[in-house]
């Protein structure tokens, strides 16, 4: 068995990028939407993608204008997007590079509503990644949240697309997913940092060595 593609989000620094390639890591998110503590300057991500060959570098935005989505991509040299809010279809298929579209499920959620989110997005999307929803003082607040949402749900919902799962992951926490589903990847963020935006080195080997044992 192939072991599962992971994928480090929130990176900020590039000795944490650098550190991620000599992990063998599959692909670095970088996060381009002011609402995040994560939130990285665009040409210090071009700076990093000009240094580190063969990674998926994937630029993280929401519900931003579609213009501004595509010069973060051609300054960044980002080779894949991920679409964070409620962006529509027709936006994605203005975007010429691979997609991975976010389904935030949240504690109220049904399979039939992820279901229909999938069936909305399937013919013009490459991947999806389903992450945690949190409602808390009337804000809204999709990912980072350092809380899983109830996996169950993707026992009920019909995925014809490659899918990562993320949301409050850790070592312990993935190897229980890989015990229910078989999942594309794992995207993870918050469970191998130190502090918002700077990475904890010995959480994302504990992390890589894990998951190569699955194989």
């Amino acid at each position: 068995m192939t072991s599962p593609a992971l994928k480090i989000c929130g990176i900020t620094r590039l000795e944490d990028a650098r550190f991620c390639a000599g992990a063998f890591v599959d692909r670095l998110g970088f996060i381009f939407t002011e609402q995040s503590q994560r939130t990285v300057d665009v040409n210090l991500v071009g700076a990093i993608t000009q240094w580190i060959e063969g990674m998926g570098m994937v630029a993280v935005t929401m519900d931003q204008p579609l213009d501004d989505v595509k010069a973060i991509l051609k300054r960044s040299g980002c080779s894949h997007i991920q679409l964070h809010g409620d962006e529509p279809p027709h936006y994605c298929e203005a975007l010429d590079v691979p997609i991975i579209k976010t389904i935030s499920v949240g504690p109220e959620d049904t399979a039939q509503e992820v279901q229909s989110q999938l069936n909305r997005y399937n013919d013009v999307v490459d991947e999806f990644l389903f992450d945690s929803r949190l409602e808390q003082g009337g804000q809204t607040q999709r990912g980072g949240t350092g809380q899983p949402f109830d996996w169950s749900i993707l026992h009920s919902c019909s995925i014809d697309k490659p899918y990562w799962i993320g949301g409050g992951l850790d070592a312990t926490r993935i190897q229980e997913a890989l015990e229910l589903y078989t999942p594309y990847g794992f995207d993870v963020n918050s469970g191998v940092e130190e502090a918002p935006g700077i990475k904890d080195y010995d959480k994302i080997s504990h992390l890589t060595s894990s998951l190569k044992t699955t194989s």
